[in-house]
């Protein structure tokens, strides 16, 4: 808030107040403000292999073009007027989510492809890691292996989530008491994860704890710190709209008729 500019690495600095990890919220206020324009688009138009094995393979050559043709003419910024890159990628992804939130034969394509994109995903991400741990800035790739490191980029990008998808439409259709009293914790904890991790860890840092015992602690933490803080949000109405929780107020349960 003091307008501190100390954050930097070499000569890129960080402009504060920024919003940091908060950035998906104003991109997710915009996609949906536009959405209106596009609801015509699951009546009209129909998803690519909607049924078969296109449900994996279009959205990944989708992807793949955008990273080849994107990402060296438009840096990822995550500024919001300036991040053509990664418009051409979340804005897409968001409509294309509307448009299979209701197409029961993608979502059984995703089930019956399910272990298939697990796999893929996995070799794919050997794939990367082995790619990254020979090839750094000071050394680049030849251009045919960076070619082939976007098409894995890609099939990451869509198979981890296709695989999620299709393991949970096929364990766990409909809605529960469980995940309605969960739902609306989902923002409040987004919003606050990071805060929390990096107090956490910046506090860490001195005792040098062992990397397999810090992650975890770190996660079951924050997890706890957040959810804590949920359940006193939700409490109080003057501090909820902040963290997108409505508030209601308790109405009594004892009253059987109106008052005379």
């Amino acid at each position: 808030l003091s307008g501190y500019d100390g954050f930097c690495v070499a000569d890129d600095c960080l402009d504060v107040p920024t919003w940091n990890h908060l950035w998906f919220i104003a991109y997710l206020l915009v996609y949906t403000l536009a959405l209106p324009l596009a609801r015509s688009w699951p009546e009209r138009w129909s998803l690519p292999g909607k049924t078969g094995l296109g449900a994996l393979v279009w959205p990944i050559v989708f992807l793949v073009i955008a990273r080849i043709t994107l990402l060296e003419r438009f840096e990822s910024t995550h500024g919001l007027v300036d991040d053509w890159y990664n418009h051409a990628q979340f804005f897409t992804a968001f409509l294309f989510g509307f448009a299979m939130a209701k197409c029961s034969g993608f979502w059984q394509a995703l089930e019956r492809f399910r272990w298939l994109s697990a796999l893929l995903s996995l070799c794919a991400a050997t794939a990367l890691f082995t790619y990254f741990s020979i090839y750094s800035d000071a050394s680049p790739a030849p251009e045919t292996i960076r070619l082939a490191q976007r098409v894995l980029w890609a099939m990451q990008q869509w198979l981890v989530p296709a695989a999620i998808m299709g393991f949970a439409h096929r364990h766990w259709q409909g809605d529960s008491t469980l995940l309605k009293r969960l739902n609306p914790a989902i923002f409040p904890l987004y919003i606050l994860h990071q805060t929390v991790i990096i107090v956490l860890a910046h506090n860490l840092k001195p005792l040098a704890i062992w990397p397999l015992f810090e992650g975890p602690f770190l996660i079951i933490a924050t997890f706890l710190i957040c959810g804590f803080a949920y359940l006193l949000i939700r409490r109080l109405p003057w501090i909820g709209p902040l963290f997108g929780v409505a508030w209601r107020p308790h109405i009594s349960q004892t009253s059987t008729g109106p008052r005379p």
